[in-house]
């Protein structure tokens, strides 16, 4: 089952550009973690679809992954 809460905290992350210790990477993060913050709050209806579009991707992955049978 996928956490759409930990969803919503991962996408700033997801969307920086690598690791979050280099300066340039991390005002990236925190910027894109404002306009996300700033999109949330004002255009809700839009964000959490988008998240629910996200989040049913990963449940389909996750599915996927459950019925794949592997052989070591």
């Amino acid at each position: 089952m996928v956490n759409e809460e930990r969803v919503r905290k991962k996408i700033p992350e997801l969307l920086s550009d690598g690791s979050l210790s280099i300066k340039s990477n991390l005002y990236k993060y925190q910027s894109q973690r404002k306009k996300l913050r700033k999109l949330e709050r004002k255009h809700n209806f839009f964000f959490n679809r988008q998240v629910m579009k996200v989040v049913k991707a990963l449940e389909e992955f996750e599915n996927a992954m459950e019925n794949v049978d592997f052989e070591f």
